[in-house]
């Protein structure tokens, strides 16, 4: 098989030794993946989409994951995404598009004492298919070297301690900015930031809390694309 590949006429099966690039979408019913893990050692950029959900850590061996730059996924459930972003130490781009049930995931992947450090991620984007709580997962991750990052706004609001009024909505801003201190990120050195499906009363909130030189935007779809990043998945 060559280095890169987007249509694959039949499930992947065996060892995949040169592969460097792959982007499947899974719709319905139909399998892409044989009975046993795909082994891709040189694997550097991975899109998958599972339709109908599913476990994606279990599809490639511990070793394919590791030397990966880019990464997108869609649609997984956070206790997956943690397994697959502790073995992802060379990770710089990451999307990650969360659905499912929180009730019926693996909650000691998402112990406080379990952190996800990513050294050298610079790209971070989180979204959901379906309402869902990711504050466990969003606790976890250290982020030093992130560059552009956007989120839905729902997350933040499930990372408030109690409820707040519609006159403290501008709380959300600092909830944000703790969260970026968390994941031990420099907030000046942040390039990008898109807020997506967020209350248009809290962009003014938004703006103070960031430098002129931070490329502040809001609403869906994530969007982003960077020239600087030719690995980035920007389909």
């Amino acid at each position: 098989m060559h280095d890169r590949c987007s249509f694959i006429p039949n499930p992947i099966e065996g060892p995949i030794p040169l592969l460097r690039e792959l982007d499947i979408d899974v719709p319905t019913e139909e399998r892409y993946i044989g009975p046993d893990p795909v082994h891709a050692p040189l694997l550097r950029k991975l899109v998958v989409h599972l339709h109908q959900g599913g476990r994606f850590f279990p599809l490639f061996s511990p070793t394919s994951w590791t030397n990966l730059i880019a990464l997108k996924l869609g649609y997984l459930a956070s206790d997956d995404a943690a397994r697959i972003l502790r073995c992802t130490p060379n990770l710089v781009h990451s999307w990650l598009i969360f659905w499912g049930d929180p009730a019926d995931e693996d909650t000691s992947q998402l112990s406080p004492g379990q952190l996800i450090r990513l050294p050298h991620l610079r790209t971070l984007i989180l979204d959901l298919a379906e309402p869902r709580s990711l504050t466990d997962f969003i606790r976890i991750l250290v982020l030093p070297s992130l560059q552009r990052v956007a989120l839905k706004e729902a997350f933040l609001w499930q990372l408030l301690p109690h409820p707040i009024t519609l006159e403290q909505m501008d709380i959300i801003a600092s909830v944000f900015l703790d969260t970026l201190r968390r994941w031990e990120c420099t907030v000046d050195a942040l390039t990008h930031i898109r807020i997506m499906g967020h209350l248009r009363e809290i962009e003014v909130a938004y703006r103070a809390a960031f430098t002129n030189e931070t490329v502040l935007d809001f609403g869906d779809p994530p969007g982003f694309t960077f020239e600087s990043t030719p690995y980035w998945p920007v389909s």
